[in-house]
Formats: structure tokens, sequence, C-alpha cells
């Protein structure tokens, strides 16, 4: 498994759209989950919208569906974010590997990057992050 640490001048949610682009819609990888962890002055709170699609009474986005979520939990409770991730497998494969794409809400931002079968796209775009 091979684990990646950097630190960059984006902001989280920026890598995240990055993030997606690269391994979504330039690699054709499968996004699992989007996961927020979250801090009170005691306890924890993760909100996680799985899957690319959404459907209940009508289709949703899930990104926006994550995104509304997250922000009425940070308001309403005064949570703080800790961290935001990415989870992406390849669902074409038989063994779809496993990628990780974690962002820190510290100042610098640090990425995370947890990967089985995928160290070159890794390694690719930890590069290609602004420092």
């Amino acid at each position: 498994m091979l684990n990646l640490v950097e630190q960059t001048r984006l902001s989280p949610a920026e890598i995240m759209v990055i993030a997606y682009d690269f391994f979504v819609g330039k690699h054709g990888l499968t996004l699992i989950e989007r996961i927020e962890h979250m801090h009170g002055s005691e306890g924890a709170v993760e909100i996680s919208v799985v899957g690319s699609t959404l459907k209940g009474r009508i289709q949703y986005d899930p990104k926006m569906v994550f995104n509304q979520l997250t922000d009425y939990v940070q308001k309403q409770y005064g949570l703080t974010p800790v961290y935001i991730l990415l989870h992406l497998h390849d669902a074409h494969k038989d063994d779809p590997g496993h990628l990780v794409i974690q962002a820190d809400f510290d100042t610098p931002v640090e990425v995370r990057v947890e990967t089985l079968e995928y160290e070159t796209l890794a390694k690719e775009f930890v590069l290609s992050l602004p420092r």
C-alpha cells in the first residue's frame, strides 16, 4: 500500500474537485463515497454519501446533497470540519483496487493519498498539486 502526504495552498474543496476530475473524469475510476469528519467540543460526526447517483422521490446530485448536509451540520451544531475524503475504486475490474484522497482543514492543507494498485496515478496527482 502506498501512502503519500503533501501540503498545498489549495482549499480542501478545491482539492476534492481536482481529485474527482483527475481520477473519475480523466481516468475512469468510480466514486464509492464522500466523507466529511467534524468535531465538536466533545464527540465527532461523520457524514457519508455513498455512490455516484442518489435517488429518492427524484434523482439528486450526491455532491449537492453532501454539501448541503455538511453545511447544515456545521452551521446548526457549530461543529468544526477536520477532513474531507473521496473513496474510489475501478468498478470495471474484478479486483477494483482502492484509492482514498483526504484533505485536512488545517493550514497549510495536507493531502493524504492511500492506494492499492493506483500508485502511478496517485504520484502523478500529488505532484500536480500547487505547493
